[in-house]
């Protein structure tokens, strides 16, 4: 004779896994804060994601451009005769690099004169 299974166990239902929790606006802000990052006041959430990624650290660097940009330097936009304020990232120190730049200063906040540069949005590390 065959046994019925009880009500219980054919109406158990599956348990669906747990999806993972977006990040908030509030949660990126502290940890930017913990990292000694400032928060901009129109800042986004993707925003704030991509800064926690690429940005090292609140000082970023002043600098001005020696000859012609080329390569990673025209790609950034950049000018001769003009100064630039680029965060402390991977992305600043690939520019840095090209020896076509001279470092003024470092900062936490661009000075009066000087054009703030961001990382760019899919920039990493191999372009």
């Amino acid at each position: 004779m065959a046994k019925k299974k009880s009500d219980a166990a054919k109406a158990a239902p599956k348990k669906k896994k747990a999806t993972p929790k977006k990040p908030s606006l509030a949660s990126l802000s502290k940890q930017m804060l913990d990292k000694g990052l400032t928060v901009p006041d129109d800042a986004s959430v993707s925003m704030l994601e991509h800064r926690l990624a690429h940005w090292r650290s609140p000082n970023g660097y002043v600098v001005r451009l020696y000859r012609n940009p080329v390569g990673p330097l025209r790609e950034a936009g950049m000018m001769a005769g003009k100064m630039y304020w680029l965060p402390d990232s991977d992305w600043a120190q690939m520019l840095i690099e090209t020896k076509r730049l001279q470092i003024v200063t470092r900062s936490q906040d661009p000075p009066g004169r000087s054009i703030p540069l961001d990382v760019p949005e899919g920039w990493n590390g191999s372009n």
